[in-house]
């Protein structure tokens, strides 16, 4: 990766007005850009390192894939950026305004989110599963066996930036095949050995972490569509 310097951004930054400057597979570290005008840059595959942006208008700029671990983008216009797959872990996001934004596969563990501001075009902020209610969920296990599970009303459950959602207790409906030719008894789960789904009976991680922007942790895991415990 190439290093970009402080000299560089401000001479980019003041370029004529154009096709936006891709700084694909570059890092920067220990910048302070706050009240630069960096409308003109692409930031995709960008390595930041401790960086602020606090109160910059970045409104429309791509950060795909970019990594932005322990930055600052406190009061930054973030409208209809591009964060998808971004990570984001510890970022500094108070006030930040993300209304259009897409934060599909954005990683933000530990963000810290206070007043921020999203609206219903906020792409992948809002939880892929229901808030309240019952509702069924799908999970895909050992031996591509598909299990139907029902979340109850008063299970906790939560989903990140993901389609993937987890919740703290279900119920096992039934469990096929993919073509649904076969049905089985139990299942075996792909990541803990000792987990097995049976049907009819309940089950119940008990390392559920209700914490909804941590992805790869406790958990029961699932899906909202049989196509996609399929895919997976």
């Amino acid at each position: 990766m190439k290093e970009i310097t402080m000299e560089k951004i401000r001479e980019m930054a003041s370029a004529p007005s154009g096709s936006a400057l891709s700084l694909e597979n570059c890092w920067m570290e220990h910048m302070d850009l706050r009240g630069l005008n960096l409308r003109a840059l692409d930031f995709t595959l960008v390595s930041f390192r401790d960086v602020r942006f606090d109160g910059n208008d970045l409104s429309g700029i791509s950060f795909n894939n970019a990594l932005l671990d322990d930055c600052s983008m406190a009061g930054c216009d973030l409208r209809g950026c591009d964060l998808r797959k971004a990570s984001m872990r510890r970022v500094n996001l108070t006030g930040a305004d993300l209304r259009g934004a897409d934060v599909r596969g954005a990683v933000l563990e530990d963000a810290v989110m206070t007043d921020l501001r999203v609206d219903e075009r906020t792409r992948g902020y809002r939880m892929r599963c229901p808030e309240t209610g019952a509702f069924i969920g799908w999970k895909k296990c050992l031996d591509d066996r598909i299990v139907m599970l029902l979340v109850p009303a008063d299970s906790p459950r939560t989903s990140a930036t993901n389609h993937t959602c987890r919740c703290r207790r279900a119920k096992v409906l039934k469990i096929e095949n993919f073509d649904q030719t076969e049905s089985y008894q139990e299942a075996w789960s792909l990541v803990d050995p000792d987990f097995c789904y049976r049907r009819g009976e309940w089950v119940e991680a008990l390392n559920f972490n209700p914490d909804r922007w941590y992805d790869s942790t406790g958990g029961i895991h699932f899906w909202m569509e049989r196509q996609e415990a399929l895919r997976y």
